[in-house]
């Protein structure tokens, strides 16, 4: 069984602070799995530097959400390759 999950937001919303991006995606509906992907855009404009003027990514995965299968983190390594 698939889930559709659409989350939107202007890029420059994103807090650069872990903090702050963390209660960021917790006010959006959608917010806690799409923290995932835009965790790593904290990452990278933290750790690197990098700062992305914008995108636009679909995901779909087979692995099962909170099975104890690390759903989180592949989701996490997926975007990192990806961006």
């Amino acid at each position: 069984m698939y889930s559709h999950n659409l989350f939107t937001t202007d890029i420059n919303e994103i807090p650069s602070d872990f903090k702050e991006a963390e209660t960021f995606f917790k006010s959006h509906k959608n917010g806690n799995w799409a923290a995932y992907v835009a965790g790593c855009l904290v990452v990278l404009k933290l750790t690197k530097g990098i700062q992305l003027q914008g995108f636009d990514i679909y995901i779909e995965s087979q692995v099962p959400n909170g099975k104890g299968v690390s759903s989180s983190a592949a989701l996490e390594v997926a975007t990192m390759k990806a961006l």
